[in-house]
């Protein structure tokens, strides 16, 4: 366990995000490069918030970007991978606290790509709960998510401690009685957690 991170120890359990915490940003990205700021929103929201919902599939959802973007699936799924790296500073941490304190992982996500991603990096064995939106069919911040994954974990939501790089899914874990933290960078998340 990272020493700095001391005030871990009021909690029994850490739960991560993973795009834009364990792993880069990708949808934003990639959306931003291809379509306004109010398109790329309104994909963001629509189409991709879909499939994190599990409205549609990962299939779907790339059918439906390369419809809009003049691309094929195929190669849209191939950029999406190509643009995940691994917050590897991160995953270190996490390896030293297992054992120490429950860990999930909470994220918004197609099944498909969230469940490769964390099995080639192999980041799977990390947490002792992996739930995705899309396999539960609600997406932060529903409190219903925040509900289950404290389930999972057989945790109080006062035990449990929230990172995402997105203030309103900490917002909608201090609404089930969550703490949490936004997650800006690893040195911020030091001094968050000291």
């Amino acid at each position: 366990m990272d020493a700095r991170w001391g005030s871990i120890m009021n909690y029994k359990g850490l739960i991560f995000d993973f795009f834009g915490v364990i792993c880069t940003e990708i949808a934003p990205f990639w959306l931003a490069e291809r379509f306004s700021p109010e398109e790329a929103r309104k994909i963001k929201a629509e189409i991709v918030g879909d499939a994190d919902r599990g409205v549609i599939s990962q299939a779907e959802m790339f059918i439906k970007l390369a419809s809009l973007s003049g691309g094929t699936a195929e190669r849209i799924e191939a950029e999406w991978l190509s643009l995940a790296h691994i917050n590897r500073e991160l995953a270190d941490n996490i390896v030293k606290l297992k054992g120490v304190v429950r860990l999930g992982l909470l994220t918004n996500a197609p099944s498909p790509l969230v469940r490769h991603l964390l099995n080639v990096n192999g980041l799977s064995e990390l947490f002792d709960l992996i739930v995705v939106s899309s396999e539960v069919k609600c997406a932060k911040p529903d409190r219903r998510i925040y509900e289950i994954v404290l389930g999972g974990l057989a945790l109080a939501p006062a035990d449990a401690l929230m990172i995402d790089d997105n203030p309103e899914n900490i917002k909608g874990a201090n609404e089930v009685g969550m703490a949490g933290v936004v997650f800006a960078s690893n040195e911020q998340l030091d001094h968050e957690l000291a």
